[in-house]
């Protein structure tokens, strides 16, 4: 288990950053690729970035009286240019009721935090994709509380 030694997550885990900081899934990969040191730690990330993809998703598709769970999301446009981060969430059945001035359909997932610029959007999407894995709004993201998190997730076939 990598624990960060240094910076504002000092002493913190692997895990538990990935569910709090926004920033980590920014910068860590270009950070830690040219360190050797860093190796296992980029290695962990990735494993669990991958577990991750697997977490169930709790939010509701945005699809007229759907009631089947979302496996996108799609972010509106802003008008100076990139996204706001106010997600709308859709199944493999519904697509968005735009078709212009939103993104794309993207994963439901904590890499689309790269898609957004500037720091309180990357933020806010990031409880929004944590919301929408079912961790309510509010919940302190302890060692426990992400050791358990990651636990909990699915294992995939080759694990």
């Amino acid at each position: 288990m990598y624990r960060f030694k240094g910076g504002e997550n000092a002493g913190r885990t692997l895990t538990q950053v990935l569910l709090r900081d926004a920033s980590i899934w920014v910068w860590f990969e270009s950070w830690a690729e040219d360190k050797p040191a860093l190796r296992k730690a980029l290695k962990e990330f990735n494993r669990l970035r991958r577990k991750l993809r697997r977490a169930p998703i709790r939010a509701k598709c945005y699809g007229r009286d759907c009631k089947r769970r979302a496996k996108w999301m799609t972010l509106p446009l802003y008008y100076r240019g990139g996204y706001l981060p106010r997600p709308y969430f859709w199944c493999d059945k519904h697509e968005p009721w735009e078709e212009s001035g939103i993104s794309g359909k993207l994963p439901i997932h904590f890499d689309v935090v790269k898609v957004l610029k500037d720091k309180l959007g990357q933020k806010q999407i990031h409880r929004r994709i944590r919301e929408a894995m079912g961790i309510p709004k509010g919940t302190k993201i302890t060692e426990k509380f992400a050791k358990e998190f990651f636990a909990n997730l699915p294992q995939s076939p080759s694990n």
